[in-house]
């Protein structure tokens, strides 16, 4: 007995399947992606022009395969090429381009009057006045911890919001949870009239800490900060886990290479587990600290990765780079 044929369309259906997945992907990274850049903006930090390259390349691949007929599954090779091509002097004209457009769109916050502060989410230019910080954070942190961690948009949530309720719990037992959203323009401002405030920015700025870096690490709600600690976190300790279970080392071993790894900040005079160079890192210094490990780790990762075996903490190698003026 002769079978009848299969259907074209059930043939094509695993391709289908797969290239829809890989649009949908590249839709939330865009979407990601946009929400970095206006929470950025908003708080006059910086975006790579790699970052903005990889951010254009993907919302053209989206309107180019959402509104022709072109299967979906040449994402498969044109994302790759895309990535390279954001390393290249292409990339980096296309993020120029893309950084002036960006920069209309979602200006810098700039408060004139610190009195009139309002308790804005940090994506309010891009979806008006919001008071809920954490939809706007879990809107962020949702679609990243499913395209860097693998976790199923249930998990994600769930991950989200423990961390959240973490943050929440201590910033309130610290008295922190209200502190203004322009905290790094009011502390700016007071620099010249208060002796504590110079005092306290003082040290900050003996670490190489620019007033950029007040505002972009001040002029958000506490519980961003404290959200952008724990979710650091979980990279220490997804390598921390590994390095006792996988490679046998003790925890003190560990210990020991995880801070070879990633940087630890806090208060640089404190001295109780580091002395030296590798003593912590002023929070203020993290987006600078971020885009050098983005360029460095795809631009000369092998020479990087020789730096920081070479080195005896990150933050030894941080504070050597920003010495050099490399950072």
């Amino acid at each position: 007995m002769r079978l009848p044929p299969i259907p074209i369309s059930v043939m094509e259906t695993p391709g289908t399947v797969v290239g829809w997945a890989l649009y949908i992907l590249l839709g939330l990274y865009a979407l990601s992606g946009l929400i970095h850049i206006a929470s950025t903006a908003s708080k006059g930090c910086t975006v790579t022009y790699m970052s903005l390259a990889q951010w254009a390349f993907a919302l053209g691949a989206l309107a180019i395969f959402g509104f022709s007929t072109w299967s979906k599954l040449h994402l498969l090779w044109v994302i790759p090429v895309a990535f390279v091509l954001s390393l290249t002097s292409i990339g980096r004209a296309i993020g120029r381009i893309t950084g002036i457009i960006t920069a209309v769109i979602f200006p810098k916050r700039n408060y004139q009057d610190s009195s009139k502060e309002t308790a804005m989410g940090i994506f309010s230019r891009l979806f008006g006045p919001s008071s809920d910080i954490e939809k706007d954070l879990e809107t962020l942190y949702v679609p990243m911890f499913q395209m860097m961690m693998g976790m199923t948009l249930t998990q994600a949530k769930s991950t989200f919001h423990d961390l959240y309720r973490q943050a929440e719990n201590e910033a309130k037992a610290e008295g922190s949870i209200n502190l203004p959203v322009n905290l790094g323009d009011i502390l700016l401002e007071k620099e010249s009239t208060r002796q504590e405030t110079k005092s306290m920015l003082a040290k900050r700025r003996k670490e190489g800490v620019r007033d950029e870096d007040i505002r972009c690490w001040m002029n958000r709600h506490e519980l961003d900060r404290k959200m952008m600690i724990k979710v650091d976190d979980i990279s220490k300790l997804a390598l921390f886990t590994k390095l006792i279970k996988e490679d046998r080392l003790s925890e003190e071993e560990a210990a020991i290479e995880v801070k070879k790894y990633f940087p630890v900040y806090g208060d640089p005079d404190d001295t109780s587990t580091s002395s030296g160079d590798d003593r912590p890192l002023p929070f203020e210094l993290k987006d600078r600290i971020n885009i050098y490990i983005q360029k460095r780790s795809q631009t000369d990762p092998e020479k990087y990765k020789k730096e920081i075996a070479e080195s005896s903490s990150f933050n030894a190698l941080i504070r050597k780079e920003i010495k050099k003026g490399n950072i």
